[in-house]
This record gives structure tokens, sequence and C-alpha cells, in this order.
């Protein structure tokens, strides 16, 4: 191989890498501000909706059962946990991508509170489950089971899980 031929392999191979590492930087996006509560999943910034990334929590009309075997409105409990968790506190997401309702699928974040995970913490509570059926991180994992094992939020009792109910009721 002539040495403009390992010239040009070189540039090429440079360019290519440079043009990656753009592609990466560019698809992660920020989105702060005051956050408005939807459900136990779903909050706006600055009208833009955003999935909370790795979860699933009960839907508005969807009820569970407490310990006492007494039904109660859990999609509303999810929602009402996430309103007094962020309050009225500005919310920071990270991003990359939007769901087929072109809602911003964020993992987002409480500065105010040591860089506090949502996400995380509406596991870690009870109020919301990991949503399996995309990729999570594994530390997702091992806080849900130890929410289970307190019996923290939807746990208390029984619960189908929000996509079961989602399939049953839509």
């Amino acid at each position: 191989m002539s040495s403009l031929n390992k010239l040009k392999l070189i540039l090429s191979s440079l360019s290519i890498l440079f043009f990656s590492i753009n592609l990466s930087l560019a698809e992660t996006q920020i989105i702060f501000g005051s956050a408005e509560v939807t459900d136990g999943d779903t909050i706006k910034i600055n009208k833009e909706k955003i999935r909370l990334l790795f979860i699933d929590a009960p839907e508005l009309k969807q009820t569970c059962r407490n310990s006492f075997e007494e039904e109660y409105n859990c999609g509303i409990k999810s929602k009402e946990y996430l309103s007094s968790y962020i309050n009225n506190q500005i919310v920071h997401c990270n991003f990359s991508e939007r769901d087929r309702y072109k809602r911003i699928l964020g993992d987002c974040f409480l500065k105010e509170i040591n860089n506090s995970n949502i996400n995380l913490s509406m596991i870690e509570n009870g109020w919301a489950i990991i949503y399996r059926r995309y990729y999570f991180p594994k530390e997702f994992l091992d806080v849900e089971e130890k929410a289970k094992n307190q019996k923290k939020g939807l746990w208390e009792g029984k619960f189908l899980s929000p996509e079961q109910w989602r399939n049953k009721n839509k």
C-alpha cells in the first residue's frame, strides 16, 4: 500500500470517528424547567411532554388493592407522589429520542436535591415499576426488589402491571 493510500485510509478513519463522536454528542439533549405532572410517569416542561424513561406507573383510572384488600386509585396516588416529590423544583431531563406519541423519553433529575433521579425515586418508593419491555439500568432491579420487600407504594397490596391493565382496559 502506498503512503498516499495509507494517508487516505487514516484520514477516512479519523473522519468517520469524528462524525460518530459528533452524532453521539448531538443526540443527547437536555430540557429543564418547572414541571407539570401529568401522571405517575409523565411530566410537561415548557409544553413538551416527557415520558420518564425506564419506568411504568399505573394509569390514572387504574385501581389496586391495599394490604386490607381495599380498592384504591393507585394511578392517582402515583401521580400525587410524583407531584409531591418534584414539589415545584426545577427538573432537568436528559434525552436522545422520542416515543411513538412524540413524547421525549427522559431520564430526569432534581438538581436541588443532589441530582436526585426522579425515575429511580418512583421505583424506590413503589409508585412505579420497571418498564421491562425496553432496556433499563441494572441498578433498577435491586431498587425495585427492595421496594417490593419493604411493601412500599403499590407493593403494599395487589396490582396489575400498568401494561397488563392497559391491555385489559383499553
